[in-house]
């Protein structure tokens, strides 16, 4: 693998089968049919999305969607701080649910510059900087000679030197 192992982490990431279960609950005491097998979840570095299909026969509105939206969004107070997305696919009949994770992942930089988006980046001949991870897990590589200006932003003793350091060294 490139990348770190995107369900190992230190600590825990979120109460993933909880939330899981909770939203699952929410969905089922409308009356709407969701077996194990309809549900999908993804653990991102920051985010967990967790996708509920309903069954191809069940006519979703978006009544129905709005009321799912507001009974999901009670489970999670704002006075957690915790950001929740929802999203309805019609197309594809299915609700994602995208929780902030109660932990954020730890991204190493080796890995980073050992995986093949970087690779790539370095054998096509650009000066590569590895910037860090998307919220889906990707690697995000720059070429330096892009940036005509390069800000980091961070609170105090969160590295901004030393990442300096590491794109200039």
């Amino acid at each position: 693998d490139d990348l770190p192992d995107q369900t190992e982490r230190n600590g825990s990431i979120t109460r993933a089968a909880e939330v899981k279960d909770k939203i699952a609950a929410e969905i089922a005491k409308k009356g709407y049919p969701i077996t194990p097998e309809n549900v999908s979840e993804t653990n991102y570095i920051s985010t967990s999305d967790f996708t509920y299909k309903f069954p191809s026969d069940l006519k979703v509105t978006q009544a129905i969607i709005n009321d799912l939206k507001q009974e999901i969004l009670r489970e999670f107070p704002a006075d957690e701080d915790k950001t929740v997305s929802i999203n309805y696919n019609n197309r594809k009949g299915t609700l994602t649910v995208t929780v902030e994770n109660d932990e954020r992942g730890f991204i190493s930089h080796k890995r980073l510059l050992q995986s093949k988006e970087f690779q790539d980046a370095v054998n096509r001949g650009e000066l590569a900087v590895a910037i860090g991870l998307d919220d889906k897990g990707k690697p995000i590589i720059g070429n330096l000679t892009d940036y005509i200006h390069v800000l980091l932003a961070g609170t105090t003793g969160s590295g901004k030197s030393a990442r300096l350091n590491s794109i200039i060294t």
